[in-house]
């Protein structure tokens, strides 16, 4: 089923895309935090206006982490999942991967893959609308060879209830 070099399940160029301008804002809300935080001083700002500078910046940065790793690709190899947060490659063993959700509908819904612990503390965000809260990751049907990927993990879950 797996070879030697992990197979990368990609989104579409578009997506591709929106995940470069959001990597973009990442970067620019956090200058733009910077400069302010350094220079409030110097150019005498109202309290009025460093907030709304301020708190601006901090909702781009998070609305862009969560943007990119709601859309993040996925690698799969023998091992586990390599998951892509911002521009790294997290990894996921899949002893860890605890279990596979569908949320939504066929129109807009996607599948939510809860793990244990193997992902940032962000990554709990992303498990919203189910419960418990645990790290998890997004798989959108515009993900290449969906089927394929979500065929593998489920049965790579089904394998570690049964080992439990």
């Amino acid at each position: 089923m797996f070879t030697k070099q992990p197979k990368r399940y990609l989104y579409s160029f578009g997506i591709e895309a929106t995940k470069g301008f959001a990597k973009f804002m990442f970067f620019l809300s956090l200058v733009v935090l910077i400069l302010f935080a350094t220079f409030r001083d110097k150019y005498n700002f109202s309290q009025i206006d460093f907030q709304r500078a301020i708190l601006g910046a901090i909702f781009g940065c998070l609305f862009s982490l969560y943007y990119m790793g709601t859309w993040g690709d996925i690698k799969v190899d023998e091992d586990g999942l390599y998951v892509e947060f911002l521009w790294n490659m997290l990894f996921v063993p899949w002893k860890e991967i605890k279990q596979l959700k569908y949320l939504g509908f066929h129109a807009i819904g996607y599948w939510v893959v809860h793990t244990q612990n193997s992902l940032t503390l962000f990554h709990r965000l992303y498990s919203l609308g189910t419960f418990p809260p645990s790290p998890s990751f997004h798989i959108h049907d515009s993900i290449e060879d969906k089927n394929e990927l979500i065929s593998i993990i489920k049965k790579k879950v089904s394998i570690n209830n049964k080992n439990s």
